[in-house]
């Protein structure tokens, strides 16, 4: 196995196995993910969902202290800041905490639009509206994907 697991020789990465692109090493290698680490991997996807988290229970606070548009306004330009640090993770801490605050901050922005949409549409179009934020969320998220 690749850990050396049930008495096996352990592979070695950049020895036995190396993943690299163009000479770029996979983060899995640079930050050494693997084996008694492979845990820091499971972190980073929940870091986003911690950050889900926390804004779901402070975000009806901040939306009726400022006002929906406000928040959902700044969190949107905090999306855009976060996501663009994420392009460049120089370290796998950073990288955590910045997933974290994106999902807070892109939590704050979906929530702040819909329920914007549900109050200032007209009955007739508010599942429309909603319809057409949600596609832009879920558009945006495909489109990482197949970039």
């Amino acid at each position: 196995s690749f850990c050396g697991v049930n008495g096996e020789k352990a592979l070695e990465p950049g020895r036995d196995i190396v993943w690299e692109l163009d000479g770029r090493k996979t983060y899995a290698i640079t930050w050494d993910l693997l084996c008694e680490r492979e845990y820091l991997g499971t972190l980073l996807s929940s870091s986003y969902f911690v950050g889900s988290l926390v804004a779901l229970l402070t975000c009806s606070t901040l939306y009726d202290k400022f006002g929906r548009l406000r928040v959902a306004q700044i969190a949107q330009l905090g999306t855009m800041v976060l996501t663009a640090m994420l392009a460049v993770p120089y370290d796998i801490w950073y990288f955590m905490a910045i997933r974290c605050l994106s999902g807070g901050f892109l939590f704050a922005t979906i929530t702040g639009y819909h329920v914007l949409t549900v109050e200032f549409l007209p009955t007739k179009w508010k599942g429309a509206g909603m319809t057409l934020v949600m596609s832009q969320w879920v558009g945006g998220n495909l489109s990482l994907v197949l970039i």
